[in-house]
């Protein structure tokens, strides 16, 4: 289960290629993850508290959302369909989680 930065807020933490924490926003709206303006295309893991991936988002593009902010957190992600189309979860926006459910 990774939990969301507050009930609410489908926004997770994600670790960018330089190591560094930075938020995604869970988009089912979004056809392809991008990167928002002040983020980097790349690679970005959402990471268990012991450091296992459990969901890798890769974009290819950047959308021009300057200062995008949610809950006032700044939002460098969204996590499109491409990447929600490829895990099974459950996203539990009043308790705050996104449970993701392994596939047998």
């Amino acid at each position: 289960m990774v939990p969301l930065e507050a009930p609410g807020l489908p926004l997770v933490s994600l670790v960018d290629e330089s190591g560094h924490r930075v938020h995604g926003l869970i988009d089912t709206g979004a056809p392809m993850t991008a990167a928002v303006t002040e983020g980097d295309e790349g690679t970005y893991e959402v990471r268990a508290r012991d450091g296992r991936v459990l969901v890798r988002a890769e974009t290819v593009h950047t959308v021009n959302w300057p200062g995008l902010r949610i809950g006032g957190h700044r939002v460098t992600l969204l996590i499109g369909l491409d990447v929600l189309e490829s895990i099974d979860f459950e996203l539990d926006l009043g308790g705050g989680s996104w449970r993701l459910i392994p596939r047998e």
